[in-house]
């Protein structure tokens, strides 16, 4: 009964192949030149963390992470992509794109894959879903037209998310496996997210552009509108966008300090920034902890002084980071 639909959902992927390798040299090349960028930056930051570290041994840290990026960045950034190659490979053939570690939680309820992640595990798990909701709220648009033309090149079958080749999710997952060649700790590997997030994820829109253009230039829906009704709104707009509203507060904060700094001239050196980043990440964590419920940044009656939990403990915030004194303490700390 099902033979017919799948082979004409079959012959749709055949034509329209061609505009697929179009679309994957794109994007590939697209991402090319934002990891180039990311790795310029990578002994920049490195070295604002070194000049603020206390001990040698955060130092050497340090140190030892620009010259394993140095040796270890091409492989990297062949690594990843080949996996997004990869990627436009499956869904060329009609297949879902695999995900060698799920990153979302419906992953890996679908996957059974629910073991207990130590809390480094959970740090780089939470780092690479706020990635993705961050990428996902920036090119919301641009997704939406994507999934639309995407759907039609596989047969009118609806697409999520997680089937959009080179898409936010699949992006991050295709880092999360690359980075893994470095054989970093969390506490570097952290630094490489926040790297990854500033000059790959945050610049997704124009990519998804040059996705679209190509589809269009080949009559694929070269006339949506992108009218977007507030059912498939609620039902597409990733949680970032949806929370903005009721984390709006708490991040306003977080950024205050950076902000008046911003307004005055001067410029935040890109470790601070990241440090900024990956600090706000793990407060971010502590929102569902029992632990942190009567912190005063979400309870307005909180626990008596001395006996509510910090935020993010700098010592333990991450080991080598934890380490590093920032030039504007009320700035750059809990």
């Amino acid at each position: 009964m099902e033979t017919k639909p799948v082979q004409d959902r079959s012959s749709q992927l055949q034509k329209y192949l061609p505009v697929l390798h179009r679309c994957r040299d794109s994007v590939l090349s697209r991402f090319g030149e934002r990891l180039d960028e990311m790795f310029e930056h990578v002994e920049p930051a490195l070295l604002d963390f070194i000049d603020k570290a206390e001990t040698n041994q955060s130092q050497f840290q340090f140190i030892d992470a620009i010259s394993v990026v140095s040796r270890h960045k091409e492989v990297v950034k062949r690594r990843f992509l080949e996996e997004i190659s990869r990627g436009f490979t499956e869904f060329g053939q009609g297949q879902p794109i695999s995900y060698p570690v799920p990153l979302l939680d419906s992953q890996r309820e679908a996957t059974d894959s629910l073991e207990l992640l130590d809390e480094d595990e959970l740090n780089q798990r939470l780092a690479l879903q706020n990635m993705v909701e961050k990428g996902e709220s920036g090119s919301f648009h641009q997704l939406y037209a994507l999934k639309q033309r995407l759907s039609l090149v596989r047969g009118g079958r609806k697409l999520n998310n997680q089937d959009i080749p080179g898409g936010p999710l699949h992006c991050a997952s295709a880092f999360q496996s690359a980075a893994a060649e470095f054989g970093f700790g969390s506490n570097i590997l952290l630094i490489n997210y926040a790297l990854f997030d500033k000059y790959v994820i945050r610049q997704l829109e124009p990519v998804y552009e040059e996705f679209n253009r190509i589809l269009i230039e080949e009559n694929i829906f070269p006339n949506l509108q992108l009218e977007i009704s507030k059912q498939e709104a609620s039902e597409t707009e990733p949680p970032a966008r949806r929370q903005a509203a009721g984390t709006a507060e708490n991040k306003e904060q977080t950024t205050q300090g950076r902000e008046s700094r911003e307004a005055e001239g001067m410029d935040i050196p890109l470790g601070e920034e990241l440090f900024n980043s990956i600090r706000e990440l793990l407060a971010s964590r502590r929102q569902g902890d029992p632990r942190y419920a009567h912190h005063p940044d979400y309870d307005p009656h909180p626990a008596p002084e001395g006996r509510e939990q910090p935020m993010v403990d700098t010592p333990t915030l991450v080991s080598a980071i934890g380490a590093i004194q920032p030039e504007a303490p009320a700035t750059f700390l809990p």
